[in-house]
């Protein structure tokens, strides 16, 4: 009686043990995803600032000259890193 209790409870114990293995690996996969959802987020945030960047470098190109362009295409490139390590912390 005793040993088909205690053969009872290594089962179980086996058993929640697996549940928790299937979980844990459920908890990784969901953090995979949700930092490759960020990280596409992000490079998508990239995109749409580069893209402004250089409209802004050619609309300047045009109307004040190549010198003037690039060092205000520098300055807004520091401006965009400076405000994106300071929300990352």
């Amino acid at each position: 009686m005793q040993k088909a209790m205690v053969q009872g409870e290594r089962r179980l114990r086996i058993r929640r043990e697996a549940e928790l293995d299937s979980l844990r690996a459920e908890v990784e996969r969901l953090t995979a995803a949700l930092s490759d959802e960020r990280a596409h987020a992000e490079e998508g945030e990239v995109n749409r600032a580069s893209r402004r960047l250089i409209a802004g470098f050619m609309l300047d190109c045009n109307v004040i000259g190549h010198v003037a362009a690039a060092e205000n295409l520098v300055r807004a490139i520091k401006g965009v890193t400076a405000h994106r390590a300071r929300r990352q912390g």
